[in-house]
């Protein structure tokens, strides 16, 4: 399925891969782990457990080590990854031998047009100022009618100020690119290319405290032995959140 990559990486490309090359084992170590993974599919069942995807041919695209593919391999998807990181797609292959990932940028994929049934990410983020050009080329592999699902840091949110002032706090684990993604924005500029059909807001507790524990510095076996206490508690706070309380957004668009 994969040809050559189209092009050469631009210098922030460059960067952002030997950086999450460097921190590939702690990245994996943390968001890798059981209740991490837990977490992720919670979220994902959420929105995605009433639709069918036995057979699906799905994209995780800028995969890490394939954490998000783990639920969408479950529920029966072909899956293939691609990651600008050499060192996170080794991790992948590990963790799915069977199936293929490939190492390259998520702005210019080695794929042919309308690939794939689904594509999966939580890594928009990582794409400022160039998102647009990310959604154009994840529409390009995408059949029509086929979706695409999206994670990310929820913009304008009360913690998303909080955000931003760690980030200038604490620069070890954060790339000078990243910026929260503001879903309604992210629609409106796409709407040639995707009808947005559904849109959770959420994290509280348990995202912070668990799902994040790398950026937290918190230990994953330390992690792990509140993470049901701190899922609970997050269940129950969830009801009460909108857009402006949430720390990440989940969305839903269908390509046109």
């Amino acid at each position: 399925m994969a040809n050559e990559p189209r092009e050469q990486l631009s210098e922030s490309e460059q960067k952002q891969r030997a950086y999450y090359d460097q921190i590939a084992s702690q990245y994996d170590e943390h968001y890798g782990s059981r209740e991490g993974l837990a977490y992720r599919a919670r979220q994902f069942e959420r929105l995605m457990g009433d639709y069918d995807l036995e057979g699906l041919k799905a994209l995780d695209a800028m995969c890490g080590g394939g954490q998000n593919s783990t639920y969408f391999v479950s529920r029966g998807c072909h899956v293939t990854g691609i990651d600008i990181s050499q060192g996170q797609t080794e991790f992948y292959r590990k963790r799915f031998p069977g199936s293929e990932v490939v190492c390259g940028s998520a702005l210019s994929m080695p794929f042919e047009d309308e690939s794939f049934d689904l594509v999966f990410t939580d890594s928009l983020h990582h794409l400022p100022p160039r998102v647009n050009e990310g959604m154009q080329e994840i529409a390009r592999v995408l059949r029509p009618g086929g979706l695409f699902l999206a994670w990310e840091p929820s913009a304008r949110s009360v913690f998303d100020y909080a955000r931003k002032l760690w980030y200038r706090l604490d620069p070890e684990y954060f790339e000078d690119n990243e910026e929260a993604i503001d879903i309604d924005r992210l629609a409106a500029d796409n709407k040639a290319l995707f009808d947005l059909r559904d849109c959770i807001y959420g994290g509280n507790v348990a995202y912070a405290s668990v799902a994040l524990s790398m950026a937290m510095r918190i230990p994953v076996r330390v992690a792990e032995s509140y993470a049901k206490g701190a899922q609970w508690l997050e269940d129950k706070l969830t009801p009460l959140q909108g857009r402006r309380t949430a720390l990440w957004a989940l969305v839903l668009f269908e390509k046109r």
